[in-house]
């Protein structure tokens, strides 16, 4: 049995900050596992550290599809207007490529009363940290979408 893979869309998307201004995207839970699935592709999970970089993901494949979408919100949000630099989408807007410096995580994971994390260890599966898509000068990796844990 084949599921779909869930189309996201703008308007699925909540963008929003903690209370010290770090940027969160809000995604359904669906999405969300299948992100940071693809988040650890590539990483050995016995890895220890941090700033390991995932398998890039091809510019037509669902997750960097997904991925240009949250951009696209992050983009259309207030949160970009207090400062694009911070987030590192400025450069998507001129090249096409950029990194996105915060959280996208599942609604389930989130509070939105408190701005916070319902409970972090009991959501790893709908956790991940940012994410980057290849700009155009790139060659090959152009439009390709890697993720930093």
């Amino acid at each position: 049995m084949t599921t779909a893979t869930p189309t996201l869309t703008v308007a699925d998307i909540t963008v929003t900050t903690d209370s010290m201004g770090r940027p969160y995207v809000i995604v359904p839970d669906d999405v969300a596992r299948l992100l940071r699935t693809a988040s650890l592709a590539g990483i050995d999970p016995e890895a220890r550290g941090i700033h390991f970089e995932s398998t890039p993901h091809p510019a037509d494949s669902w997750v960097a599809t997904t991925v240009r979408t949250v951009f696209n919100a992050v983009l259309a949000s207030p949160v970009a207007d207090e400062d694009h630099h911070a987030h590192g989408l400025w450069q998507y807007r001129k090249w096409d490529g950029g990194t996105f410096y915060g959280w996208i995580i599942g609604e389930s994971a989130w509070n939105a009363d408190t701005r916070w994390w319902r409970d972090h260890r009991q959501h790893t599966d709908l956790i991940s940290r940012g994410a980057t898509i290849a700009s155009k000068d790139r060659g090959r990796l152009a439009g390709t979408c890697t993720f930093v844990s």
